[in-house]
């Protein structure tokens, strides 16, 4: 068979279920669970670059108003703001035995020292878009921490979906935000190509047992 004619196809909903590990902690913190992926201001997932720094969070997709659930059952100990200099940006931290969540960009409508319950809703989501431009997907902010404070990956944790489940992923996609997600997931250059770096990536990816092979 012609190598050349062969594209791996692969439905995003089984895509999602196959790359997702089973050991998820916590609640969603949007109904969606949809991570913002790429813009031209960076990424959504967590160890992305910031320049000097790395992304210590998550950043999931979220419209101004929408609202935003607790990711824990615990309790509400502080409304932390995100920029020091510009007040009209706040967050929420919610602590329980185990762990400590930081959410950024929403506005909180649970207060300091209520007891909250995962998948609660605990405020709803601000326009970050305003500050930095349209350019970049509105987004809430989330970090994690355990007991001792070290900053955890979420990735493993928590739920997230594809952009768009019902989209067939296959090489040969470009500039496609779907194949983004895919490669953020894979940890390989996440330009949005579907080439042979994403398709040896994906062949290799443990977990990954369904792969379709069709001749075009």
């Amino acid at each position: 068979m012609d190598k050349n004619k062969i594209a791996i196809v692969i439905a995003g909903a089984a895509l999602i279920y196959l790359l997702m590990k089973t050991n998820t902690v916590l609640a969603a913190p949007t109904k969606s669970a949809i991570v913002r992926g790429c813009d031209p201001l960076g990424c959504g997932n967590f160890g992305a670059s910031r320049g000097t720094r790395s992304h210590s969070g998550i950043d999931y997709k979220a419209l101004p108003g929408e609202a935003i659930l607790s990711p824990i059952t615990g309790k509400v100990t502080r409304y932390p703001f995100p920029y020091a200099d510009d007040k009209r940006y706040t967050g929420i931290e919610i602590v329980n035995a185990s762990y400590k969540v930081k959410m950024f960009y929403l506005s909180a409508s649970v207060t300091i020292g209520t007891e909250v319950k995962a998948g609660q809703q605990i405020g709803t989501a601000q326009n970050i878009s305003d500050k930095h431009g349209s350019s970049m997907v509105n987004h809430i902010h989330f970090e994690i921490y355990d007991k001792n404070g070290i900053l955890l990956d979420p990735t493993t944790m928590i739920p997230v979906v594809s952009l768009n489940q019902n989209l067939l992923l296959k090489k040969g996609l470009y500039n496609s935000p779907e194949v983004q997600e895919l490669q953020i997931r894979l940890k390989v250059t996440a330009d949005g190509d579907f080439g042979q770096l994403t398709e040896n990536a994906l062949v290799k990816a443990k977990g990954v047992k369904q792969i379709t092979l069709k001749t075009f």
